[in-house]
């Protein structure tokens, strides 16, 4: 209903299934005795937003290979295909992805030495593209140190039954300049898996 000024507003709930892309949108006076009918029209854009989702084990180590999963799904929770999907950890961008025909994506990431120990966050961000909103996800991981055993048989490889046999070795840290020798750690041994 207009006002004194002949002025109107209304609101209009896009419904949760409209199709996306443009649609007309018509405003009309039917008309009165007094005043032919009237209208107006514009285009009106529909979008949807996406959940984006990924997925990364925990934890990982530097130079290990780790399997990086997720999908882009539209508010319906269909897979949003052909979308492209940026991998960030820590500011750094990994790599950029498309989904496939079911929105999923999926790398396989070999962690460099280029990020602090301890936990990381992956983001993985969608840009808005075509007529779909931007979005991201995110996981954490936590980053290892890699260790390292060296073992040595000090009475050579050769033992005789009822003797003992005396080994020794270093466990260290694989990842530090200095490679740091851990302490206070228990190491098994085993002869032949038992």
């Amino acid at each position: 209903t207009t006002d004194e000024t002949g002025e109107f507003s209304a609101v209009h709930p896009v419904p949760a299934d409209a199709p996306l892309g443009p649609v007309v949108l018509e405003t009309r006076f039917t008309g009165t005795v007094a005043y032919l009918p009237s209208n107006a029209s514009g285009l009106w854009e529909i979008f949807s937003p996406v959940l984006v989702t990924v997925d990364i084990s925990s934890p990982v180590a530097v130079n290990q290979t780790v399997a990086i999963t997720g999908s882009v799904l539209d508010n319906q929770l269909d897979g949003v295909p052909n979308h492209e999907v940026q991998l960030v950890v820590e500011g750094i961008v990994i790599t950029t992805l498309t989904t496939d025909a079911n929105g999923d994506f999926a790398f396989d990431w070999i962690v460099p030495d280029i990020f602090d120990f301890g936990n990381r966050t992956l983001v993985a961000e969608v840009a808005p593209q075509g007529f779909y909103r931007s979005g991201e996800g995110n996981a954490t991981f936590f980053l290892s140190h890699r260790s390292w055993v060296t073992l040595v048989f000090e009475d050579g490889i050769d033992a005789t039954r009822g003797d003992t046999w005396e080994l020794s070795g270093r466990l260290y840290d694989f990842d530090t300049v200095d490679r740091d020798g851990l302490v206070g750690f228990d190491l098994l041994v085993n002869l032949d898996g038992t």
